[in-house]
């Protein structure tokens, strides 16, 4: 019979209805009941201190958040704790064009000009006969072959999609030259979808060399092909990357050799931990219903299918390859809510429809997700879509991601990426450590020409001491993209070249072909300044091909460098001209400062597996015009004509949030992809049947730039323990009531406007008296003010009276009609202020000229 014990530890128990247990046994009552108190006792104690442990000391584990898609996991939800991202520059060598030809008109075919210049990201179509070697050959923008010095590492990469290969031979990746700069070799079993190629190399000797795609190095043999090539660029890189080069995943290459436009840094990091459900609301979905689909809520559409064809709303998901996720949802027809693979352009990897359980596989970057009415007639309805990490169905859940991003540029060294800016966090604040600085170069510097003669070039300078400038690393970009070659040494002897000297100034070499200087004009200081707005001189009695040489200073005239249209004669242009990219330089700063950083969001990571993207590129709150049609169709980010004050600042590659009042309101727009008339990739509509627009309140966008740049690990930890959390917590709280402190302060220093003071140029000067001086502040709006009343400086059109810094200038020129006098009566006058700050006379008397009454919005 079984004896009987206490229910919670086991203490033995006397059976009173047992004769057996009619005396009373000493070890069985007293030791081993002992021996069970005990062992209670001691379990107990030791879970009590682990726990003490846990409340008592905090314990955080390090996370390291690397570029790109991935699975983190977390022991128990909590608060990521930035601890911070270096600054990395990256250097395409190709710039943001190429010439492009082929080897031989006989054996290769291009989509393109032969000889002509392009974007590197364009899309070219190459077809080669099997009858001899056929490739395609790039050069730099002005049609010279690349360099490699000696001793040093480059890598070559091109995005290549092979559309069919017959024949022996091979498509590959290299460079001409002598000596032979080589090739790697295209995966020909990977048809239809983009590989991002690359081949490395050193050279004993230095050569010039072109980049080709296509049969070359043949010697496997010949091979009839037809493939399309983009994203063309050239790196120098370190030994030790070199020699990581042919290790490296496709996409561990992508992810630390993105194609950039000629030079990068590390541009607006963030980092985005999506929902446990992967799915947004349906209207972040595409619309594809051809106006038969009707969102009723967030999770709830209903489509009218067609007979010959189908109807459905998309969403493109992030995903990783080789891992599991589960598809789940209501619809009245479950087979019309499925799910196809994609590759990295979003194109199906095969026409599987997936649903349920599924795994990734490796070329996955994308989980197309569907629901289609196919072929099917009548109302299909579908309610709360899922698709998670992981083997099992789960409750639903609506999307909610988490996201911290920063609004900064973060460098380093051009050459081998050392000395980094830092981004880092101090008391809820987040701070950069700036050592590197990028400025454009434009008419707002006080250029010269400078000593050195070199023909058919001229050498300007400008001195940069007061800028905080050390004369170590410095590289610049040209206007057209070029990567200016840095010499540290030495005159210069050729056109293209940039240096900072020791003592602060700045020398760039101009081909005489690009500014219309000839060899015998010396430009004055405007002229030069006018070349770096965009303006190349020219003789006017000749052409605008024409080089200037004349001594008489008579008959000059200038044309916009980006169309050779625009002209203007014997007034030298002083505003930059449209459609100009300047010339940029990032340099090293003598002193590292520490600067402030503008944030958003704050990262939560969910306890269990986290789908967690790092990446560049995002811009927070852009203020935005959204178009409102007469059909009450409201528009964000068209292209149109008569819509395109509805763009962006930048080309869109995702839009993430639309804000009404800087509230969220994009539950209110319907997010298009690739729709015609889109500014980048992406653009928002708001249907006339739902329309929320108001015309008097302001509205602001979240979105991911078109424009790659660098992207770097972030480094932080994640609370390990209770401990931790409560510690968080607490932080949390009272950084939170500090910043809205902080808030309330400078909305009452905003409230009361502080007047900055401008330095008047060209004669000008205040007026004096009791009359106002010159002055211009911004208020919390975002709307800058000029007021005062100014004399006596030169009265001719294009005169700049001042320049306004960045952050208060206006995206395009505006114009304002303002109040002055000639000496003799009064006289309307014209005041512009341009994209670049500056603020220009151009027409009105000179004895008095009023500044008041100008407002515009600050976008630049």
């Amino acid at each position: 019979m079984t004896n009987p014990v206490t229910p919670n530890i086991g203490l033995n128990k006397i059976d009173r209805t047992s004769p057996s247990t009619t005396y009373f046994d000493l070890e069985k009552y007293i030791d081993q009941n002992a021996d069970v108190v005990d062992q209670f006792a001691g379990e107990t104690k030791q879970s009590l201190d682990s726990l003490a442990s846990r409340l008592d000391t905090e314990e955080r584990r390090e996370v390291v958040l690397q570029p790109g898609l991935q699975v983190v996991h977390a022991e128990r939800t909590a608060p990521f704790s930035l601890s911070g991202i270096k600054g990395r520059t990256l250097v395409n060598l190709a710039g943001r064009q190429t010439n492009r030809t082929v080897n031989d008109t006989k054996t290769t075919t291009i989509s393109v000009g032969l000889g002509t210049t392009g974007s590197n990201t364009e899309i070219i179509n190459v077809d080669v006969t099997n009858t001899d070697e056929g490739y395609i050959v790039f050069r730099q923008v002005d049609g010279r072959d690349f360099v490699a010095y000696a001793g040093k590492y480059y890598a070559i990469f091109a995005d290549v999609k092979l559309n069919h290969v017959t024949g022996s031979g091979n498509i590959k990746v290299g460079g001409s030259g002598a000596p032979a700069v080589g090739a790697a070799t295209v995966d020909k079993t990977k048809m239809g979808v983009w590989q991002r190629v690359s081949y490395g190399f050193t050279l004993s000797a230095d050569t010039t060399f072109s980049i080709l795609v296509g049969t070359c190095y043949a010697q496997e043999g010949f091979a009839a092909a037809n493939f399309d090539v983009k994203n063309v660029s050239l790196h120098e890189i370190s030994k030790d990357d070199y020699d990581e080069l042919p290790f490296l995943s496709e996409p561990q290459k992508i992810a630390k050799y993105p194609y950039v436009n000629s030079l990068q840094s590390v541009q607006n990091p963030y980092v985005i931990r999506y929902g446990e459900n992967l799915l947004p609301p349906f209207y972040e979905w595409e619309d594809r219903t051809g106006g038969f689909g009707r969102i009723k809520s967030p999770y709830e559409c209903s489509i009218e299918g067609l007979e010959n064809g189908g109807r459905w709303y998309q969403y493109f998901a992030p995903a990783l390859p080789n891992v599991s996720y589960t598809l789940s949802g209501e619809a009245s027809d479950e087979s019309k809510l499925y799910a196809f693979l994609c590759d990295r352009e979003k194109q199906n990897l095969d026409g599987q429809r997936r649903s349920g359980t599924f795994t990734a596989t490796e070329e996955t970057a994308y989980i197309r997700v569907l629901v289609n009415t196919d072929t099917g007639t009548g109302k299909f309805v579908f309610k709360n879509p899922m698709l998670v990490i992981g083997t099992g169905s789960q409750p639903f859940k609506p999307h909610e991601d988490s996201m911290l991003a920063f609004q900064t540029e973060l460098h380093a060294n051009p050459d081998d990426g050392s000395d980094p800016d830092v981004l880092f966090e101090r008391e809820g604040q987040y701070f950069k450590l700036a050592r590197w600085k990028k400025v454009e170069l434009d008419g707002s510097l006080n250029w010269r020409v400078a000593g050195t003669s070199i023909v058919a070039a001229k050498v300007v300078a400008v001195d940069m001491f007061a800028l905080n400038v050390l004369s170590i690393g410095e590289r610049g970009v040209k206007y057209d993209g070029k990567v200016l070659t840095t010499q540290d040494v030495g005159e210069f002897t050729a056109c293209d070249v940039v240096n900072i000297s020791p003592a602060g100034t700045l020398f760039i070499s101009i081909n005489n072909v690009d500014s219309g200087w000839g060899d015998n004009y010396r430009p004055t200081q405007d002229e030069i300044k006018a070349y770096f707005m965009g303006w190349r001189m020219f003789d006017g009695t000749v052409g605008a091909s024409a080089l200037y040489n004349r001594t008489d200073n008579a008959y000059k005239a200038w044309v916009r460098i980006s169309d050779w249209l625009g002209r203007v004669d014997n007034s030298v242009p002083t505003t930059q001209a449209p459609n100009w990219t300047p010339y940029q330089l990032v340099y090293r700063l003598s002193a590292p400062t520490v600067e402030p950083v503008v944030s958003e969001g704050c990262l939560v990571l969910n306890e269990g597996k986290n789908h967690v993207e790092v990446g560049t590129g995002i811009v927070l709150r852009e203020v935005v015009k959204p178009f409102y049609g007469s059909n009450g169709r409201t528009i964000i980010n068209s292209t149109y004509q008569g819509e395109e004050n509805s763009k962006a600042k930048y080309m869109v590659y995702r839009l993430l949030s639309v804000y009404k009042s800087g509230l969220p309101d994009t539950s209110a727009w319907t997010f298009y992809t690739n729709a015609e008339y889109t500014y980048g990739r992406m653009k928002a509509v708001m249907e006339a049947e739902r329309s929320t627009y108001d015309p008097s309140v302001p509205y602001s966008v979240t979105y991911l730039k078109l424009d790659k740049s660098p992207i770097q690990p972030i480094t932080g930890t994640l609370a390990a323990n209770e401990k931790a959390q409560v510690s968080d917590l607490i932080t949390g709280v009272a950084e939170a009531l500090h910043r809205v402190s902080v808030v309330e302060q400078k909305k009452v220093e905003k409230d009361a406007p502080g007047w900055i003071a401008p330095t008047l140029l060209n004669g000008w000067e205040n007026y004096g008296g009791s009359f106002t001086k010159a002055g211009y502040y911004k208020d919390s709006a975002g709307i800058v003010h000029l007021k005062g009343l100014i004399k006596f400086g030169t009265a001719v059109a294009g005169t700049l009276l001042f320049t306004l810094p960045e952050g208060y200038r206006p995206n395009a020129v505006m114009i304002f009609p303002v109040s002055s006098n000639n000496g003799s009566q009064n006289v309307l006058a014209r005041l512009d202020v341009t994209s670049t700050g500056s603020v220009i006379f151009n027409s009105g008397g000179n004895s008095w000229f009023s500044l008041d009454g100008v407002h515009f919005l600050a976008e630049r």
